[in-house]
């Protein structure tokens, strides 16, 4: 580890290259970290809009949402037909 900023992202994303570059250009020590793309970790998904829902209701002050398990089920299947209709 060289410095106190770490960059987390996946080299297809735009965005990572344009904080990379951001860095660079004003010589910002920083590490790198890859993190797989989606499509390979379908099995996040369900963590992931789980997290979304706890900063969603600590930020509106709202009761916290929950995602059945069939919605689970339903949206893991559409992103992998998705995924293989590329």
């Amino acid at each position: 580890m060289s410095g106190d900023v770490t960059l987390y992202g996946h080299w297809t994303c735009p965005f990572v290259h344009r904080v990379a570059r951001a860095l660079a250009e004003r010589c910002i020590d920083h590490d790198t970290i890859e993190v797989p793309a989606l499509r390979s970790r379908i099995e996040d998904i369900p963590l992931l809009v789980d997290i979304f829902f706890d900063e969603f209701a600590k930020q509106s002050q709202k009761e916290k949402k929950k995602l059945r398990f069939l919605s689970v089920e339903l949206s893991s299947a559409c992103f992998r037909i998705s995924i293989h209709q590329e």
